[in-house]
């Protein structure tokens, strides 16, 4: 069988061997250059899958750009993405592999922890964070590991969510910008400096509202959290945070903000939406795809839980249920058709 293995790179990184190599001699007709026996077997080795999904619902891959991707440093990590690349629905949502070598399993978990958390993947919503919860779980730590350690621990998986530190650096670096765009010697002046800027920022849907006051020494004051020496340069921000100095990855762009593992909407200046809430009769894509089955037509009567079409996409098939009661208003796609994340599909009253 010369199939290899997703994991293959934990063999070789315990034995020293480039299996894909050993492919390419049997290929030529080589004997393979070592007896079992003969294999070296040194420390320990551990893998993470990076996907481009989302664990808070089921797994549902996701698409969109890389904004920015950047590897940790110091382990291996097997991938073929850049920044820029666009993860359509058309194959596999895994992104990348990362592994870790060390001498102890615990050296190899710590140092394949700390890979997860310093990787910079924004733009696309990914299984980053699950994998970094994971591996700092105290049963895994401890070996206490089976094929139901998600399920018994991780179940149900909540939404992401923002921390407040999170919220409240989007709010400065959104600040920061609309001070930038004036001239610089007005950058800093208002009438009214005394007054508090306030913004709505949502994640998710939930809706942060935040209050934001520049005190001296461009210093800024947000909801409790105080920030000082914040300095930008459209990759990475460095500032102290409550006292702590910190430097984080960060994309700009219009009114998003991708911070590491989420993303903040500036909505202050929008008006309200008049767009259909989650559990309003309005069926949406939850991601590009393919309609491969509609099962509903205009005017049938449809229970809360009910099949209505069925979505493809990265190689899976995605059942979408009803979300109500109701009667078929209008259905917006025929079989075949390829749909954008978001896209109405159809609509129930």
């Amino acid at each position: 069988n010369t199939r290899l293995q997703v994991e293959h790179p934990v063999t070789e990184l315990i034995t020293g061997l480039d299996l894909v190599d050993w492919q390419l001699q049997v290929a030529a007709g080589l004997p393979l250059p070592l007896l079992q026996s003969q294999v070296p077997l040194s420390g320990h080795a551990m893998e993470v899958r990076l996907y481009a999904e989302d664990p808070a619902q089921g797994f549902l891959p996701q698409t969109g750009e890389v904004l920015r991707w950047e590897p940790a440093p110091g382990i291996r990590i097997d991938h073929g993405l850049c920044t820029g690349e666009k993860i359509s629905p058309f194959y596999d949502p895994m992104l990348g592999k990362l592994i870790a070598h060390g001498a102890t399993r615990e050296e190899a978990r710590r140092k394949l922890l700390r890979a997860v958390q310093d990787t910079v993947l924004l733009g696309v919503a990914s299984n980053q964070r699950l994998l970094a919860d994971l591996l700092g779980h105290p049963g895994f730590i401890q070996g206490d590991v089976s094929t139901g350690f998600i399920a018994k621990h991780f179940s149900p998986i909540p939404p992401v969510t923002a921390s407040a530190e999170q919220i409240a650096l989007a709010a400065a670096l959104f600040y920061q910008r609309s001070a930038d765009e004036h001239r610089r010697d007005l950058a800093g002046w208002r009438n009214n400096a005394t007054v508090p800027c306030t913004y709505q920022l949502s994640v998710n849907d939930a809706v942060h509202h935040v209050t934001l006051s520049v005190l001296a020494d461009h210093r800024l004051h947000i909801d409790g959290i105080d920030i000082q020496d914040l300095r930008t340069d459209g990759r990475w921000a460095t500032l102290v945070i409550n006292g702590i100095r910190r430097r984080l990855a960060y994309h700009l762009d219009g009114a998003h903000a991708w911070l590491p593992g989420v993303s903040v909407v500036d909505r202050t200046q929008q008006v309200a939406s008049r767009q259909a809430q989650a559990n309003s009769g309005t069926l949406k894509a939850p991601m590009d795809g393919a309609i491969v089955d509609v099962r509903v037509q205009a005017g049938d009567c449809v229970s809360k839980g009910q099949l209505l079409l069925v979505l493809e996409a990265m190689k899976m098939e995605h059942p979408l249920k009803a979300g109500m009661d109701g009667v078929i208003k209008d259905v917006q796609v025929i079989a075949g058709d390829q749909v954008r994340n978001r896209q109405v599909l159809l609509e129930i009253e």
